[in-house]
């Protein structure tokens, strides 16, 4: 399966959640609250790039209506 519809712009998302879990690591003066906030986003852009993947599998072809409602409700 390749997708191709997006071009692999979804590896963007997961580019910027590596990102904000590489200043959590690194930059230790960021207040609890917003570390908090910070791995939220992070593992939320994780879960959106495998939305988009799905869809840019559906969209391409690569996956049939019941491919995509299948692949699509086991993304947590």
């Amino acid at each position: 399966m390749s997708g191709g519809h997006f071009n692999g712009s979804q590896w963007s998302m997961i580019n910027i959640a590596e990102d904000i879990e590489h200043l959590i690591e690194n930059e230790h003066n960021i207040p609890c609250d917003i570390v908090a906030t910070f791995k939220q986003v992070a593992s939320e852009l994780k879960t959106l790039k495998e939305k988009v993947r799905a869809i840019d599998y559906y969209i391409s072809g690569d996956y049939g209506e019941d491919s995509f409602r299948e692949a699509y409700k086991d993304i947590k």
